[in-house]
C-alpha cells in the first residue's frame, strides 16, 4: 500500500511539474476564416465597409 501511495504522490508532482512549466500557447496550423460580417466584399452593411 505504501508502494501506491508513493507512486501517487510522485505522479501528482510530475504532473503539477508539467503544468506550471508548459506555457507555450498551441500553436493552431491552417487559417482561420474571416467573420462574413466583417469582410468588406461579403458584407452587406454599410457599417463595415470602407
Amino acid at each position: 500500500m505504501r508502494f501506491y501511495a508513493l507512486l501517487l504522490i510522485f505522479s501528482l508532482l510530475v504532473s503539477i511539474g508539467i503544468w506550471l512549466t508548459d506555457d507555450e500557447q498551441p500553436v493552431i496550423f491552417g487559417r482561420f476564416p474571416v467573420p462574413t460580417e466583417f469582410d468588406e466584399k461579403k458584407s452587406k452593411r454599410k457599417d463595415f465597409k470602407l
